[in-house]
Formats: structure tokens, sequence, C-alpha cells
């Protein structure tokens, strides 16, 4: 079987749709699929592919901006495959998608969402072409149905639900290192996301007031147009020596981090954050999470495994996070559960399996 990702970004640049169309390809690839990614290729960007087992297209986009792109046409090969995985959103090749006359299967990650004149846009480009992707589909797969039930696809899900597959994102197991465990020092806050303009919603400005009355350590992990906002107003909160920014690390060093870390948090401020990838990756490195209570982010966050803030609200953050790292027992225990839920229903293999499922069926 011949499977060809479309995705919008990929990496280098490190986002959810990224990685998560990069940890499926390479799960479905151990699989015995014949799997190819088309993707934006980005001047700015190094783009060398090492040693990958799937091949990565990147298309040359007629227009870009950022990390968006419109890509009027996909390269002729693509009539060669089998089905046609789309990563939605990807505002710049539905058109050429919905061309391509292939079975097609789609990821519906998150509903597009803005502030001002790119918000309008959002919900105008939402209404014309959406309704267009669900008729044309063979599958719609959802992270969640509680987000699912709560976004633009709600209107669907009764008119075509044989479309509608729930087909939770899953993670590597990581390898745990004794020595970290045992080096923990119970006052660790761990935030990892993008910090660019397009992931505003990630929510560190209130996270940075959340921990400015506190008096534990928070690493920030991860890099953009929006960090040195984000350093000027730590400095300015008088927490510039206890907010560490480590900027983009390898995963290796990641997996450090979240090692050493005595809690994950995820302060989301809207339904951009659909899931929380890096919630199940903290999770499975043994760690209690605190995230925002939003549709598909908090069925990951049971309450014995983590806690639940109203989005944009600091103060309970701060009491969120006083709670569990005071308990330092508590804690512990905590992150052994959550570690062992994502084991049991978290995990890449259970993701990629049913896809495939999804993928025979599409096909037969």
């Amino acid at each position: 079987m011949k499977i060809a990702i479309i995705t919008p970004v990929f990496p280098p640049y490190l986002a959810g749709i990224g990685n998560v169309a990069a940890q499926q390809a390479a799960g479905l690839a151990r699989k015995g699929i014949d799997v190819t990614v088309f993707t934006p290729w980005y001047p700015d960007r190094d783009c060398s592919e090492i040693s990958l087992p799937y091949r990565v297209y990147r298309v040359w986009p007629d227009i870009s901006h950022g990390n968006a792109a419109w890509i009027r046409k996909m390269p002729a090969e693509i009539s060669s495959f089998d089905i046609i995985y789309l990563h939605y959103p990807f505002i710049g090749a539905i058109g050429a998608v919905l061309r391509c006359k292939k079975p097609l299967v789609v990821t519906y990650h998150m509903d597009l969402v803005g502030r001002g004149w790119k918000g309008l846009f959002f919900k105008i480009y939402t209404y014309l072409t959406l309704p267009k992707i669900v008729k044309i589909a063979d599958k719609i797969l959802v992270s969640s149905m509680d987000y699912a039930e709560r976004s633009y696809l709600a209107p669907f899900l009764k008119k075509w639900s044989e479309k509608f597959v729930e087909a939770p994102f899953g993670v590597a197991l990581p390898k745990i290192e004794e020595n970290f465990l045992n080096n923990k020092t119970g006052e660790t806050i761990l935030f990892v996301g993008a910090l660019d303009k397009a992931h505003y919603f990630k929510g560190v400005d209130i996270l940075l007031d959340a921990v400015s009355d506190l008096k534990y350590k928070l690493i920030i992990v991860g890099d953009g147009d929006l960090r040195s906002n984000y350093e000027e107003k730590a400095k300015k909160l008088k927490i510039g020596d206890r907010v560490i920014f480590a900027g983009r690390v390898s995963s290796e060093k990641l997996s450090a981090y979240y090692q050493s870390a005595d809690v994950f948090v995820l302060p989301s401020i809207d339904k951009s954050e659909a899931y929380g990838m890096v919630l199940l990756e903290a999770m499975a490195h043994g760690l209690p999470v605190i995230a925002s209570n939003l549709p598909g982010v908090r069925g990951l966050v049971g309450e014995d495994r983590g806690l639940l803030v109203e989005p944009g609200d600091a103060e309970k953050l701060s009491q969120a996070l006083t709670k569990i790292l005071s308990d330092k027992l508590k804690c512990r225990a905590m992150g052994e559960v959550a570690k062992k839920w994502v084991e049991e229903n978290r995990t890449i293999e259970k993701e990629i399996n049913k896809i495939i499922e999804v993928y025979y069926d599409t096909c037969h």
C-alpha cells in the first residue's frame, strides 16, 4: 500500500502537526507501508533528511509567508498513491488535494482560530471549504470526539457519522534513566512549546504571571519570534533568575528535561489547542500534568494524574502548581499513574494500528 501524507509543516520546524506527521510516517514505514510525505519547502530552514525510513518530498510553494504556504498543484506522481492522507488544517493545499481524485483520509487536528483580520479570514475560509473536505473525504480522523463535538465539525457529525473515527494520538515510550529520578528537586516546573506568533495560544504569558509569586524554578523549552517578549516579561516580573529559557533542544536533551522536572504545565488559552502531545510526552516520562480545561485536552488529564484549570486564569494555575508541588509523595504518585496510563492507552503502536485499520477500510 502506498500512502501520500500531506502536511503543512514538518520537521525541522517543531510544531504539533508536523511532529505527529513525522511520527506517523515512521510508524507506518515500520509496518511495511510505502510512505511519502509531501510538505512545503521553506528556503530559510535546513530541510536535509537523514536516513529516514520514508521519503520526504519538499514541494516548492507558489506563495509562502512564515509557516504558511500555498501549493496550487501537487506533483504528478501523487496519482500513483493508493490513499491521500491530509493533515488538516492546511489552507494552502486544499484545492490541490480536492483535485487529486484519490481516496482521501483526513486527520482534523484543530479549528482554525485567530485574532483580528486573521480570525475573520479563518472563519470565512472554513465556512467555504470545510463542507467540501467533509463531503469528499472517505474517512475523517479526530483525536477526540470531545473536541470534534465542539469544533467546526459538529454540524457534520450526524449527517456523515460513518466517516468519523476517533483515533487518539500516541507517543513512543521513553527510556527512563534512574539517576534523573533520584536527582529531582521537587521544585521544577516544565513547559515545552513553540514560542512564535503561530502559537500565541500556548499561554506562556499566563504561566509567567502564575509563577511570579512562587519559589519554584520554571524551565521553558522552545524557541520563536515571541521568545524575547517572554524573556522581557520575566525580567519585569523579577523572576528572571528562576525562569530558564532553554531554547530549541535535541530529542535527547528534551527527554532529560522531562526526566529532571517535577510537574509539566500546558496553560493554553483557546481551542487552537486541541489535544496536547506534550502532555503525553510528559506523562510518559512519569510527570503529573497541569493543563487548561479545554475540549480534547481535558481527556488526557484525569484527576489521578494531573489537574485542570480554567484557561487564562493565572491565579488558579498558581494554586494548582502549589497544590501539586507542595506534596512530593503525591506528586510522584500522580506521575506514576500518568506513566502507566500512557503505556496502557496512548502508545504510538496503538495509534498506527488504528490508522492502518482505517486505510484498509477505505481501500476495500
